[in-house]
């Protein structure tokens, strides 16, 4: 799963990292997303009933989130906080987010710090 996650208020940067978050996913991915494999959801987490997001994924501001679930519960989670790095290099932002979103679809595990 990949959330692009925003709130209410949306500035042209915003908007531009939800696109470009779009289209990444949707053109590494589209063979996984037809197949049901991964899904891609833009959710406004300050929605009625989406207020969790926030808590679940400590978010701070707008975010791409990639969740692995099993049996329906979330098992890990990132936060591909470069986005806010990358906004402005389109093939590095695409490849970013396609890279990390390939690593939790083979399960490798996360790197220790």
């Amino acid at each position: 799963m990949v959330y692009y996650l925003h709130g209410d208020f949306r500035c042209k940067t915003c908007l531009m990292l939800e696109d470009m978050t779009v289209r990444a996913v949707r053109d590494s991915f589209a063979t996984q997303l037809e197949d049901k494999v991964l899904d891609l959801q833009v959710v406004n987490f300050m929605s009625e009933g989406n207020e969790h997001f926030e808590q679940d994924f400590q978010l701070e501001q707008q975010s791409v989130i990639v969740v692995e679930r099993e049996a329906g519960k979330i098992v890990r989670w990132k936060n591909l906080k470069r986005i806010w790095d990358l906004y402005d290099r389109p093939l590095q932002f695409a490849a970013y987010v396609a890279g990390e979103t390939r690593l939790y679809l083979d399960g490798a595990p996360e790197p220790k710090p």
